[in-house]
Order: C-alpha cells, then sequence, then structure tokens
C-alpha cells in the first residue's frame, strides 16, 4: 500500500502561481526588517512602525507549516527604518534605523539557541534607510542611509560603507560609493561582490544608477544603469544565474511604483 510512502513536494511554478489573502500580522508595521530564517524556521519581522507612528522594538514569526504570525522575542530598542540580515548559523543581526528621538549606530544579533536578543557592535555611522548583506558566518557589509533620519542637509546621506565583525565585535569602514544612497537594496552576487542599486542622494529625487562593491580590492565601479529611477526598492538575486529583480519603490517622494525590472 502507499500508508507509508513519501511523496517529494511538488516544485514550485511561478507560470501558474496565483496570490491569495495572507494571515494578518499581530502589529500594523511600515519601515519593518524582514528575513527568512534557515531550517524552516519561518520568517522573522523586526521593528517597524505603526500608523500612529509609534516605534517598535517587537518582532513577529511567520509560521510556515501553520501560515500564522506569533510574538517573537523584543529587542533592546525601538527602530524604525532598520535593516536585517541572517548569518550561516542562523544569528540575526539588525543595525540602525531611529527610535523616535534619535538615528541609531547600535546593532542587536538574536541567539538562535537562545531565541534572545543582545547588542552588537557598534556601528562608525549612526545609519537609518541603510541595507544589510551578510558577507560571511560574523561578517555584514552595512551600504549607505541616512546619518540623521530629521535631518533633509545633503550631509546626512551616506555614500560610505561599513563591515560589521561579529567575531571582533567591531565595525571597519568598508568600500566608499560614489555618490550617498538612502533606502537603496543591495544583493550579493553569484561571484562575491555586491549590487547596490537605486536609493536616494537628496530629498527631491531618486536614483537610476547602480554600482558594484568588490570587497578583495575595496572598489566601488558603476554597474548597469535602470530603466526608472528607484528608492525603497526591493531587490532579489534570481537563480541559475537569472539576474538580479528589481521591484517597485518610489520614482519621486511620494510616487509609488508598480513596475519591475530585471
Amino acid at each position: 500500500g502507499l500508508e507509508s510512502a513519501v511523496f517529494p513536494p511538488a516544485p514550485f511554478r511561478i507560470d501558474v502561481a496565483t496570490f491569495k489573502q495572507g494571515s494578518d500580522m499581530l502589529s500594523e508595521r511600515g519601515g519593518l526588517g524582514a528575513v527568512i530564517l534557515p531550517d524552516n524556521r519561518g520568517v522573522l519581522v523586526v521593528g517597524g512602525k505603526d500608523n500612529d507612528w509609534e516605534y517598535l522594538a517587537s518582532t513577529e514569526l511567520f509560521d510556515l507549516d501553520s501560515e500564522t504570525f506569533s510574538p517573537g522575542p523584543e529587542m533592546g530598542s525601538r527602530r524604525n527604518g532598520c535593516a536585517a540580515a541572517v548569518l550561516e548559523d542562523g544569528q540575526v543581526l539588525v543595525v540602525g534605523g531611529t527610535d523616535g528621538p534619535d538615528t541609531l549606530s547600535t546593532t542587536e544579533v538574536l541567539s538562535p539557541a537562545s531565541n534572545t536578543w543582545s547588542f552588537g557592535p557598534n556601528m562608525t555611522s549612526t545609519r537609518v534607510g541603510c541595507a544589510a548583506v551578510p558577507l560571511s558566518t560574523n561578517k555584514i557589509l552595512i551600504i549607505g542611509g541616512k546619518r540623521d533620519f530629521s535631518s533633509m542637509a545633503a550631509l546626512s546621506y551616506l555614500s560610505t560603507t561599513e563591515i560589521v565583525d561579529l567575531a571582533s565585535g567591531i565595525s571597519t569602514p568598508g568600500p566608499a560609493m560614489s555618490c550617498p544612497r538612502y533606502c537603496c537594496s543591495a544583493v550579493i552576487l553569484q561571484d562575491g561582490r555586491v549590487l547596490v542599486i537605486g536609493g536616494g542622494s537628496n530629498l527631491e529625487s531618486s536614483l537610476s544608477t547602480t554600482e558594484v562593491i568588490d570587497l578583495t580590492s575595496r572598489t566601488s565601479s558603476p554597474g548597469p544603469e535602470m530603466t526608472t529611477a528607484r528608492l525603497g526598492a526591493a531587490a532579489v538575486l534570481l537563480p541559475e544565474e537569472g539576474g538580479v529583480l528589481v521591484i517597485g519603490g518610489e520614482k519621486i517622494v511620494g510616487t509609488d511604483l508598480a513596475t519591475t525590472e530585471v
């Protein structure tokens, strides 16, 4: 009989896939961070703000089997506009953001063993709206952002990067980019270089340019230009050398995009 048979999961086919209404989170959240946890442990959602502009230290865990959210461990700081990255060993690093009055240079690390947060290495700069890309078991590249969330001054927008090292407990400067990039997106390419996409270098406009960070040579060089300027877009690396999919964002602040490009 088939009572003990084990069937492989059906492959996901995007050409026949459809969307359905998902479960509501426990809190309203904008400006949040989110990562997929390894070992099928679900999706962790961190920080953000609610509709009353209350900045959040809470987290939530989305269970892939039940498709429901449950409370996660509370962070040590409220963080709106933070960035998050998951490391090979399952640790989650959350960096920067704003707690309301201040823009943060602090980081926090979630241990998968204890399921608790502890403060990690401080960044060399306060950052909100930055990007974070894991480089190895212990190192994360932090890219761009703004030095002061409430400031509209051009000097607040950051072209700098830095590498947070959890093993040594320090953060050191990384390669400088050609221009400031606030609310940019970034993906690590198959060859280990990092593609940084769009963002904004001032209040009035967003960028269609990209650049490629090479950590071996510690340089940044121009990448392919997008057809549309995008701030706050999402980007994912497609499998089997399929390129990078860039999704949505804002062309001008307050003008959201429904378009994508590869």
